[in-house]
């Protein structure tokens, strides 16, 4: 496997500035990548859905919401969510949905 060329520094500070803009409700932690995708469950157990709308907002994200109570929705057999994050990983084009 690949050695990464990412420091933890670089990982936290892209965390800070995640953080900030949160606040300020846009962000953009690295020009001229792809749109992120958050997939967020409405009924989550371990984390609230509005916990993942927050966190779509603040990345200036796509955000794919699952009607569901689990708590990982990915490759987990709903077909709706496999396709989106599929397609997703294809692509790189990232567009709000709901499954």
């Amino acid at each position: 496997m690949p050695s990464s060329s990412i420091s933890s520094a670089s990982i936290r500070a892209a965390f800070t500035r995640a953080s900030r803009a949160s606040v300020a409700g846009t962000a953009d932690l690295k020009p001229g990548l792809p749109k992120t995708l958050v997939v967020s469950t409405t009924h989550d157990p371990a984390t609230p859905y509005r916990q993942g709308v927050a966190l779509a907002k603040g990345l200036n994200a796509a955000l794919l919401t699952v009607d569901d109570v689990q708590h990982a929705a990915v490759l987990k057999g709903n077909g709706c969510v496999d396709k989106a994050t599929t397609a997703y990983r294809i692509t790189a084009a990232a567009r709000d949905g709901r499954c």
